[in-house]
C-alpha cells in the first residue's frame, strides 16, 4: 500500500536526477496536497497526477513547474475543464488526459498559445473532451497546430 506523505523529505530536493514523479490517489483527502515543494525539483520532467473523487479541479500550483516537459493527468473523474495555469508550463511537448469523464474544456485559447512547444495531445477515455476536440468540436480551433490522438 502506498502511504501518503504530507511533508517530502529534506534529502529529497538534492536528487538531481529526479526527472519523473507520480502524485495522487488519496481518497480521503478533500483537496490535493501542497505541492510547492516540486518547485525546488529543477531536474523535474515529467509529472504524473492521479485524481480522486472529491476534486474538481486541478491545483494552481502546476503553474510554476516551468521545467516540465510532459504532464499526466488520470483519474480526475469530476474534473470540467483544464485550468489556464497550465499555459505558464513553458517547456510543456507533452500532455495526456486518462479517465477523466467530465472534463469538456481545454484551458483557454489564450493559455494554449503560451504552450509554445506543445506539440502532442493524448486523450483517453475522456468522452466529453474527445467530442470536443474532433474537428468542428467547440475546442478544436484551440489545437489546431497540434498532434492530438484520441482513444
Amino acid at each position: 500500500m502506498t502511504k501518503m506523505i504530507s511533508q517530502p523529505p529534506d534529502w529529497l530536493y538534492r536528487l538531481p536526477c529526479l526527472t519523473t514523479l507520480h502524485i495522487g490517489k488519496y481518497f480521503e483527502r478533500h483537496e490535493f496536497p501542497d505541492m510547492s515543494f516540486l518547485w525546488k525539483i529543477t531536474s523535474l520532467k515529467i509529472l504524473y497526477l492521479y485524481g480522486w473523487e472529491k476534486l474538481h479541479s486541478l491545483p494552481e500550483q502546476l503553474q510554476h513547474l516551468t521545467t516540465l516537459k510532459a504532464l499526466l493527468i488520470t483519474d480526475f473523474e469530476n474534473i470540467e475543464y483544464l485550468p489556464d495555469c497550465l499555459g505558464n508550463l513553458s517547456s510543456l511537448d507533452s500532455l495526456y488526459t486518462f479517465k477523466c469523464k467530465n472534463l469538456k474544456k481545454l484551458p483557454t485559447e489564450d493559455a494554449i498559445k503560451r504552450l509554445t512547444k506543445l506539440r502532442y495531445l493524448d486523450i483517453r477515455e475522456c468522452p466529453l473532451l474527445e467530442k470536443a476536440v474532433k474537428v468542428n468540436g467547440t475546442e478544436h480551433h484551440k489545437i489546431s497546430n497540434i498532434t492530438v490522438w484520441v482513444n
